[in-house]
């Protein structure tokens, strides 16, 4: 039940087929004392952190022409902090809100200069962060007392959150070159 792109690496790795059990790890992953990974799926897991990670980092950089304004650095910190969580080889679904004030001050950027299509993209990703999948999942858990055993269910709820994350820092670094000055170069408060 961890949310992040390493764990969705994982669940690929580890398959969970229909009319099959859970994979143990699945139902364990979110407890580290009976997570036994293999050097393989430890190996795995840390690539697609690192990989994300650099990906991210360059993006950043490329956004912002090697250089970070003092009035980027609020949305470049909430961007990085997506991308964090993105990454991270352990993602608790609660980890997820630790993006809200960093979204919160997006949602404000976009509502102060009127970009509607952006407010709604941003609103979405956040609901998608946390609450929806949250929801959702516990929907499907309070029915049953137990997680579904449905490999679509399971692997579109447990990827969403993480795949809302990393839209959410695109849209962010799509963002910054419109914040601020770089170089002694303005840019356009406005698309």
């Amino acid at each position: 039940m961890s949310w992040s792109l390493p764990s969705i690496a994982l669940r690929i790795y580890k398959p969970f087929r229909s009319g099959r059990p859970m994979p143990h790890d699945w139902l364990t992953g979110n407890t580290l004392q009976e997570l036994s990974l293999s050097a393989k799926e430890r190996g795995l897991s840390l690539a697609v952190a690192f990989a994300t990670l650099i990906a991210g980092c360059v993006i950043l950089a490329i956004r912002v022409r090697g250089g970070l304004d003092h009035r980027q650095a609020a949305l470049a910190s909430a961007a990085i902090v997506a991308l964090a969580l993105a990454a991270s080889p352990v993602g608790w679904t609660h980890y997820q809100v630790m993006q809200y004030p960093g979204v919160a001050l997006f949602l404000g950027y976009a509502a102060q200069r009127r970009l509607w299509r952006l407010l709604a993209a941003a609103a979405a990703c956040a609901a998608f962060l946390y609450p929806i999948p949250v929801a959702v999942l516990k929907a499907y858990y309070d029915v049953a007392n137990s997680w579904p055993n449905s490999p679509t269910v399971m692997y579109f709820w447990t990827s969403v959150s993480a795949l809302a994350s990393l839209a959410l820092f695109g849209l962010m670094t799509r963002e910054l070159p419109r914040v601020g000055v770089i170089e002694g170069k303005a840019y356009a408060a406005t698309p």
